[in-house]
């Protein structure tokens, strides 16, 4: 996989959104042998990934060449010009890696230990969603609507008309923030179809493996894990059928979410995001979206100073046309005004109870039996569904 970040600030929590290429485990060796770049995977046929950055903390981020598991929305992005289909958001992150050997003294030489997976997962603890407002019989408008509504309300008054509009004002643009897996409680009135997925219990599963094959009959695989869950969430570790995984030797980690506890929506701080250039502000959109925002401005401002606008009150006289351009210019340079979250303010993925009940190198070949722990605890004080890791590494003979 390959990976970036900083895409536009209004949809996102913080300023920050980051995506990242997958390879499909299917093709990923031939894709990966017929990448004249190597790892960076330029290469047809990737999973495009997109996530608000600010909701995966860093030692849960997916990196250059790890290996990775996404649970989450396969959509049509209309964001982009070819209407590409990503995941977007992911719901459920796992990561996995060889972590290193050696030290950091540059006569000691560091290399994946041959013998070990490290992996660590992650859901999502909020959905920022597309809804920025409703209209009178309930429709949610997404942003162009919501801004283009809030326009035509903030013009069709008599003040703006006559010149004694406020100076100060500005449009409202706060995305609603759910969380990131709805509880099926509330969802009772619609229709089954729609909400199958939330109404009937779901699992997540996933395989860890090791980097390397059994060496001896005497070789040992073990485990480690410990996870955190909300009520709702429990995760059950086993051991793979080879029949089933097509392979020998690994665990299956499975998550299950039946009756989620929501956490609540925490509350952000006001922000505005500037929108044009000017003598006072620079936009913080990109170069590209800041000219389409510019251009669009200057075409209402045209089509209102001429009075072909549709949005124009009847009432209101010609002489007072550019009363109206006006007040559209000192909104829009104004900036958007929002709720958003600093990265001070970002989930952090930490709880008295981790690790209370972490499992230690225990043998995988006894996880068959009826007795072995359960490796996860639960706490509703913090905001993620699931957080944790599993490593698997072999003892040698």
């Amino acid at each position: 996989m390959t990976l970036n970040s900083t895409l536009p600030p209004i949809l996102h929590s913080g300023n920050y959104w980051r995506w990242f290429d997958v390879v499909p485990n299917v093709r990923d060796a031939l894709a990966i042998a017929n990448d004249p770049n190597g790892l960076n995977l330029g290469v047809p046929g990737v999973i495009h990934i997109e996530t608000d950055q600010g909701l995966i903390p860093k030692e849960y981020r997916p990196d250059a060449g790890d290996r990775v598991v996404l649970f989450g929305r396969w959509i049509v992005d209309a964001g982009h010009l070819d209407f590409q289909t990503e995941i977007h958001p992911p719901f459920l992150v796992a990561r996995a890696y060889q972590p290193l050997l050696g030290g950091e003294r540059k006569d000691i030489l560091v290399y994946p230990d041959p013998d070990t997976t490290y992996s660590t997962v992650i859901g999502r603890p909020y959905l920022i969603s597309q809804i920025f407002s409703y209209d009178g019989s309930g429709n949610p408008r997404g942003l162009r609507a919501h801004v283009f509504q809030a326009l035509k309300d903030k013009l069709s008054s008599v003040s703006v008309a006559v010149g004694l509009g406020d100076h100060k004002d500005h449009v409202t643009a706060t995305p609603v923030l759910l969380p990131g897996w709805a509880n099926s409680d509330a969802y009772q009135n619609i229709p089954d179809h729609y909400i199958l997925y939330l109404v009937n219990p779901i699992t997540m599963s996933y395989v860890v493996r090791p980097p390397s094959e059994r060496k001896s009959l005497n070789d040992t695989l073990l485990v480690s894990y410990s996870f955190t869950v909300r009520s709702g969430v429990s995760v059950q570790i086993s051991t793979i059928d080879p029949n089933v995984e097509l392979i020998d030797e690994g665990v299956k980690v499975s998550i299950t979410i039946s009756g989620y506890n929501e956490p609540p929506i925490p509350q952000g701080q006001d922000k505005t995001i500037y929108v044009v250039n000017d003598d006072h502000h620079t936009s913080d959109l990109p170069p590209n979206d800041t000219q389409l925002v510019q251009d669009e401005v200057d075409r209402r401002d045209d089509l209102i100073r001429s009075g072909k606008d549709p949005d124009i009150p009847w009432y209101v006289s010609h002489f007072d046309y550019g009363n109206i351009a006006d007040q559209l210019q000192r909104i829009v340079h104004n900036g958007v005004h929002m709720i958003g979250y600093s990265e001070s303010s970002w989930p952090v993925a930490s709880s008295p109870v981790d690790k209370v009940n972490e499992v230690t190198d225990f043998p995988v070949a006894n996880l068959a039996s009826q007795d072995f722990p359960t490796g996860f605890a639960e706490d509703n004080d913090q905001p993620f569904p699931i957080y944790g890791y599993l490593k698997v590494h072999w003892k040698r003979a």
